[in-house]
């Protein structure tokens, strides 16, 4: 099975155009796309102006790993027979260092979450939002989607193929080999489509075959949703959050298609079984 948005590293391990060109339908126009990546830089601008700069961002991260470090040192050497008093007598430098690397790093942290919040909500950063909102919609609007076509997440990873099956394959400097990309997912009649602000796909109905499920737990390096993963509506799935803003999830799904004799497969993570059945009026199977 070919996975819908995946990466086939099996020949080339350089290889990185996404599977799936064969089902759009429908691209974005370029007035619209230079419109969209104009609005997205400015955007990024914003993101940029609220952060400290580099040298305190350095700073700030030094000084949180060398407090934490020297905090955990601490720790291990203290026991029930050793109060911290007589360790303090003996090391009394690492408790100050620890607290003045915390007490910095608290200081740092405390500064960039203002200024963030200030350029944030400063008249420029809504004009950048509201500048990429509208785009957003124009693009939508020229798609043909439905407004309430929902947002969903769509998986995409690099994959070798290896006797017959597909395994995900993290390249350098990924924690996990998968991504969470936002696509909307609406139906009529004839096809399912998926579409972003590059295209529109879509999948005739004839063509769908059934929505299979891997109960495996997998991780996604980014969560898009405004409700927080571990309550409301999402709390059922048993999400878990990792220090690194990781979402860990079990299982996943797969909404199996075939083009021209050869299976497809869209990939998506647990909690966009709703939409998906809804869209497509299937169950989702036991793999």
């Amino acid at each position: 099975m070919k996975p819908f948005l995946g990466i086939d590293l099996t020949e080339n391990k350089d290889n990185d155009v996404l599977n799936g060109n064969e089902f759009i339908v429908q691209k974005v126009s370029e007035s619209n796309t230079e419109a969209f990546e104009k609005a997205v830089d400015s955007n990024l601008g914003i993101v940029n102006k609220a952060k400290l700069p580099l040298l305190l961002r350095i700073i700030k991260g030094i000084c949180c790993l060398a407090g934490f470090i020297l905090a955990s040192s601490i720790v291990n050497v203290w026991d029930s027979e050793t109060p911290f008093s007589a360790i303090y007598e003996r090391i009394p430098w690492i408790f100050w260092v620890c607290g003045v690397c915390l007490a910095v790093w608290g200081a740092l942290e405390l500064a960039a979450r203002k200024k963030a919040k200030q350029i944030n909500q400063s008249d420029e950063g809504d004009r950048a939002r509201s500048g990429l909102d509208s785009i957003i919609k124009n693009i939508y609007a020229e798609l043909g989607v439905p407004s309430s076509a929902p947002e969903t997440d769509i998986l995409t990873f690099s994959y070798k193929v290896k006797d017959n099956e597909v395994h995900a394959k993290a390249r350098a400097l990924e924690s996990t080999p998968y991504n969470n990309l936002i696509y909307r997912v609406f139906s009529d009649e004839e096809n399912l489509y998926l579409a972003n602000c590059e295209a529109k796909y879509a999948f005739p109905c004839s063509e769908i075959k059934a929505i299979k499920t891997v109960n495996k737990r997998i991780t996604i390096p980014d969560w898009n949703k405004e409700e927080d993963p571990k309550k409301g509506k999402f709390k059922k799935y048993k999400l878990t959050v990792d220090n690194q803003s990781c979402v860990h999830l079990k299982p996943y799904h797969i909404l199996e298609a075939e083009r021209n004799g050869e299976a497809y497969g869209i990939y998506f993570p647990c909690y966009e079984l709703e939409a998906f059945e809804k869209a497509t009026g299937l169950k989702a199977e036991l793999q």
